[in-house]
């Protein structure tokens, strides 16, 4: 019988899958030998299941869990519902590709974000640039800045998580200077949301703004930071946010301090 199938080591060297995943494929029950050796315990295994490897190492690919593999197979295992299996496959696939696409641009956006930061760090004077419309998810402060409160933005990501919304790049700290009083904010940046009309949203327009590198407690004086700007009528929204260096010290952070201009 053993003259017409293939060992478990002729099977590996024809498809190319080590001989211990092929193991682990029969413990999983998604590639039983055909033949074992009752003497010896060597499995053997059918030309044909040289197919059903392939199919396997697609389901892998795919990240198709082999578990899922099974239901496009028959009780034996021996015959694959092709078909059916290419077109979730295809499925899986553009799922795939979306998700490395979707990376591929946020890799990008950092990208920008580094060289932002290279600009504003080699500036000897504040920077005037153009921000699009931003959406915050913020939490009031009571008091002034403290290192804790900076610190305390980690459990944002949690939370957003649990409230159904996904984090853009921005986190840090939003002020309102209204005449004789601030509103004080803690704030990460939400790219979707479930909720347009959520209390804790913010929506900060498009506009242009005077940025600069700054430590975090310069957002208490932002007025001596920019003279200019506050010397003008209006609200005055004050941001302070980490920049995104090409070389990241954790013990010696780098923040942007930016002012939107009044309209």
């Amino acid at each position: 019988m053993k003259k017409h199938l293939l060992s478990i080591g002729e099977i590996s060297e024809v498809t190319g899958v080590h001989i211990s995943s092929l193991r682990y494929y029969d413990k999983l029950g998604v590639l039983k030998p055909a033949y074992i050796d009752s003497d010896t315990s060597y499995r053997y295994y059918t030309y044909s299941q040289v197919e059903i490897v392939g199919a396997i190492q697609t389901c892998i690919e795919l990240d198709i869990p082999l578990k899922e593999y099974l239901s496009f197979t028959d009780d034996s295992g021996q015959t694959i519902h092709a078909k059916e299996l290419l077109e979730y496959g295809k499925m899986q696939a553009k799922k795939k590709m979306q998700a490395i696409s979707e990376g591929i641009k946020k890799i990008e956006q950092y990208q920008l974000l580094i060289e932002h930061s290279k600009q504003l760090l080699n500036a000897i004077e504040p920077i005037e640039y153009y921000v699009r419309k931003k959406r915050y998810f913020v939490i009031p402060m009571s008091h002034s800045l403290s290192e804790d409160d900076y610190k305390n933005i980690d459990r944002f990501p949690l939370l957003l998580e649990k409230q159904g919304y996904q984090m853009g790049t921005e986190y840090g700290l939003l002020y309102f200077y209204k005449s004789d009083l601030i509103e004080r904010y803690q704030f990460i940046e939400i790219v979707s949301g479930k909720n347009a009309k959520d209390s804790n949203v913010i929506t900060i327009p498009a506009g242009s703004v005077l940025s600069k590198s700054a430590m975090p407690e310069k957002i208490e004086n932002a007025a001596l930071e920019f003279p200019d700007l506050f010397s003008r009528d209006g609200i005055k929204t004050v941001i302070l946010t980490g920049l995104f260096t090409e070389n990241i010290d954790v013990n010696n952070l780098l923040y942007e301090l930016r002012c939107y201009l009044p309209k």
